[in-house]
């Protein structure tokens, strides 16, 4: 027996169904060192580190936009706050102390 057999069939339904539209970030305690201990820092991290990989679906760059042979990644207020529920002054404040580790590179605005 699981977990599930246990729980009913409103249970199971909600369950599955939660697990099933689960989005999230997972932030390794690694990622959170490397941050000093700040989960914002760290959480946005592991948002960059994912998008510079390779999509498990497609086998190509999740990243699309190429400068001077580079892939870069841009991301607005309102995409960060859909992803992984930062708000703009936070992003701002985390993108800076990730730059100035040398974590993040950032150009233009």
């Amino acid at each position: 027996m699981n977990y599930l057999d246990y729980v009913g069939s409103f249970g199971k339904g909600w369950i599955l169904s939660a697990e099933a539209k689960h989005k999230g970030v997972f932030v390794s305690n690694d990622l959170i060192d490397i941050c000093d201990g700040n989960h914002f820092d760290a959480r946005l991290l592991a948002q960059i580190i994912y998008w510079h990989g390779i999509s498990t679906e497609t086998g190509k760059p999740r990243l699309r936009i190429v400068k001077d042979g580079h892939y870069w990644l841009a991301k607005t207020a309102e995409e960060w706050w859909e992803e992984i529920r930062i708000n703009q002054r936070t992003a701002r404040a985390c993108i800076q102390r990730l730059k100035d580790k040398g974590f993040a590179i950032v150009t233009g605005k």
